[in-house]
Order: structure tokens, then C-alpha cells, then sequence
């Protein structure tokens, strides 16, 4: 029967303790989401400040991905998903490219929906 030796239990210690390192962290980084809510308020300057500076930056990309640049990159972004598809002979390539196209198509509208919901709770 063979006994471990004290440098195979630190090697083997040592690798157990890589392994869950990263689980530690996720666990360390829910904790704080959890421990901390109240500290995200996204979205709420209004009026003045570094919102109100950037309005004009938003408007603009928000302009250039409903105008015609954004449909001919969301049509390059298909194109290329289905070129993958074809090439890897893989619908998931085929599904990654029609998802982003049409997260591109719909991109105002999901990050309104995400973060103008801070201001309707807050009644802004």
C-alpha cells in the first residue's frame, strides 16, 4: 500500500484549490450583488450633467443603427452568420447570426426597456 507523501498531498491540495478558486469567486460576486443592491441606480441623471452631454452622442448612434448603415450591418451580420453556418455545417452559427442582426435591429428598444425602467420606478 502506498502512503501519500507530503509533496503529493500540497500538490494535490493546491490543485483542488485552483479548481474551485473560480467558484469561489462567483460565489464572492453574488454575494456582493446581493449584500448591495441599493447602490445601482442606473440611468437616473437627468436633466443636466454628464447625461444631458451625452444625449446628442446617443441620438446619433441611435440614428446611424435604425438609418441605413444599421440595416446594411445587420444584413452583413446574417450574411456572415449564414456564410459560418454553411462553412461549419452548424445551425449555431446560422442562429448566432440571425440573433445579432436582429439585436441590432431592436437595440434601442432593448437597452430603453432595461435601463428607462429605473426611471419609471422611481417616477422620473
Amino acid at each position: 500500500m502506498m502512503h501519500p507523501t507530503p509533496n503529493s498531498l500540497d500538490t494535490d491540495l493546491g490543485a483542488t484549490l485552483r479548481r474551485h478558486l473560480g467558484m469561489f469567486a462567483l460565489l464572492g460576486v453574488l454575494l456582493a450583488l446581493f449584500v448591495i443592491p441599493d447602490q445601482a441606480f442606473a440611468g437616473t441623471a437627468t436633466g443636466s450633467g454628464t447625461a444631458a452631454a451625452l444625449d446628442p452622442v446617443w441620438q446619433m448612434l441611435v440614428d446611424f443603427t435604425n438609418g441605413t448603415l444599421g440595416r446594411i450591418i445587420t444584413l452583413l451580420i446574417i450574411v456572415v452568420g449564414i456564410g459560418a453556418a454553411i462553412l461549419t455545417q452548424s445551425l449555431g452559427a446560422f442562429a448566432v447570426g440571425i440573433g445579432a442582426g436582429i439585436g441590432l435591429s431592436f437595440a434601442e428598444e432593448i437597452i430603453n426597456a432595461l435601463f428607462g425602467a429605473a426611471l419609471t420606478a422611481i417616477g422620473a
